[in-house]
């Protein structure tokens, strides 16, 4: 197992990012992560799932979708990439990346996280940062 963690500061998005909305910041975030990992975890011909967790985002969830297919379609360079986004409870992967960036976010805002040490910091592979710490 491995974690792959895109960490954006919203206040340090770029202010027409920003203007437009929640929908373009998750589009951007997401282009900017998997354009990062897709050539760190696959090869030419591969074919890679891009498994999501819904977004608990009123009135957006079409537009996310949208988004989520758009930047799988841009950054598959020469491997298939498959959008797939589903309810968090219906995957045990989903729930242990989630908790896994709940972790990583403690420990970049300076805090102490039990267990961070034994259990989710041998996982993680990088942390890109595009936007500064």
């Amino acid at each position: 197992m491995r974690f792959d963690a895109t960490r954006l500061k919203k206040s340090a998005a770029y202010p027409n990012v920003r203007a437009a909305g929640k929908v373009r910041l998750y589009k951007m975030a997401i282009w900017m992560h998997l354009k990062y990992v897709i050539p760190l975890v696959s090869a030419t011909g591969d074919r890679i799932f891009v498994i999501a967790g819904h977004l608990q985002t009123s009135g957006h969830r079409d537009a996310i979708r949208h988004a989520v297919d758009d930047v799988c379609q841009q950054n598959a360079f020469d491997r298939t990439v498959v959008p797939c986004i589903w309810e968090a409870q219906s995957s045990w992967g989903i729930q242990a990346a989630d908790y896994a960036l709940w972790r990583i976010q403690r420990i970049a805002e300076g805090k102490t996280v039990p267990a961070y040490t034994d259990v989710i910091q041998g996982q993680v592979k990088s942390i890109f940062r595009p936007w500064g710490s």
